[in-house]
């Protein structure tokens, strides 16, 4: 089941996809958040063949939907006007540092330790985000 993974939040929104099979995620895109988000996506879901959309679930150290999670759900209930297939949540914890360490561990063994600046400035990991905890899901559901 081809399943488009977003990590939503306030500024950009990563976005990864799986292969058809439903077991690989790749990284996709970052876009920015504006009013165009929710159009964009239904396109993107229509021109894909997209079956299932996953969300990151952001809670804060409660357990309690924080201000990006409230952001989220809104996100889902209006993408549900033009997606009748499944929208599912997934826990997003730490993926976004998992996406920087990584990066920036490619780029420093790739000796462009001038690069590592972008990345601690949060640019080119919202899309890995998304799909580390896109894989997740995958890996979860298909046991």
């Amino acid at each position: 089941m081809k399943t488009l993974g977003i990590d939503y939040g306030s500024k950009r929104v990563g976005l990864a996809l799986s292969n058809s099979e439903g077991t690989m995620s790749t990284p996709l895109e970052i876009i920015k958040n504006s009013v165009d988000l929710v159009p964009y996506l239904c396109t993107l879901i229509s021109h894909n063949n997209i079956q299932r959309v996953v969300l990151g679930e952001s809670l804060d150290y409660s357990g309690k939907d924080n201000t990006i999670m409230v952001q989220a759900r809104a996100c889902a209930v209006l993408l549900a006007e033009c997606f009748s297939g499944p929208i599912e949540f997934h826990t997003e914890v730490m993926t976004s540092m998992e996406s920087k360490w990584g990066t920036e561990k490619q780029v420093r063994r790739s000796g462009k330790d001038k690069e590592v600046k972008k990345i601690k400035g949060k640019e080119h990991i919202d899309d890995i985000a998304a799909s580390i905890m896109l894989q997740n899901y995958l890996d979860r559901h298909n046991r």
